[in-house]
């Protein structure tokens, strides 16, 4: 069903009013000449399967070390802001996805994985969180 349209904006206030979401969207939280990548596809070979699908967002860091990157994967996931335990298990089901877009930019990029954070990003509790290795 669709919602209204105003309901759907209260909603995007409401999440840019978290700290940790903002901070994924404010320039000044990264360092001068950061990167940032929408909705980027991509299709790879993942040992005997494809793996195709689209990153939410990239951002790309610069590094006197090599480039790192960061893999922002946005929930919509109704959790309540106190239930840790419901966190922990979205975290547990979204991360393997997570850990799929890391691999493909691996062989896309060339960029070792150890120069790519994960990160899970919730709306509804305003939270974002590492994604963890499966």
């Amino acid at each position: 069903a669709l919602r209204d349209p105003r309901a759907l904006l209260a909603d995007f206030h409401r999440w840019l009013e978290a700290p940790e979401i903002r901070a994924l969207l404010t320039r000044g939280a990264f360092p001068e000449g950061t990167r940032v990548e929408c909705e980027l596809p991509f299709v790879v070979r993942d040992g005997d399967r494809l793996l195709q699908g689209s990153v939410d967002r990239v951002v790309r860091i610069p590094d006197p070390a090599g480039e790192q990157l960061l893999v922002v994967d946005w929930k919509t996931d109704d959790v309540a802001p106190e239930d840790e335990g419901a966190l922990d298990e979205r975290v547990a089901f979204y991360s393997p996805q997570v850990e799929a877009y890391a691999r493909a930019l691996v062989r896309i990029e060339g960029v070792p994985r150890d120069r790519i954070t994960t990160l899970l990003a919730f709306l509804v509790p305003g939270r974002t969180v590492p994604a963890s290795a499966p």
